[in-house]
């Protein structure tokens, strides 16, 4: 139900797609696909500390109303 609100939102906003990020060992990355979203890229980000932030950003496209 949130991101159908969010989809509606952009939508209204005029925006074309949504994006996210989500870690690339987090299962949750199949469960995205399947409503839409796909692997746009790989992103190793220095967090600091020593740790790394090991992601994939997310994209899914948003039809705009006609």
């Amino acid at each position: 139900m949130a991101l159908e609100f969010i989809e509606r939102d952009a939508r209204k906003r005029g925006l074309n797609s949504l994006w996210l990020t989500v870690n690339k060992g987090n299962p949750t990355v199949s469960t995205y696909q399947q409503w839409g979203f796909r692997i746009a890229a790989a992103i190793v980000m220095d967090i600091g500390g020593g740790f790394v932030m090991d992601d994939y950003r997310m994209e899914k496209p948003v039809e705009l109303l006609r």
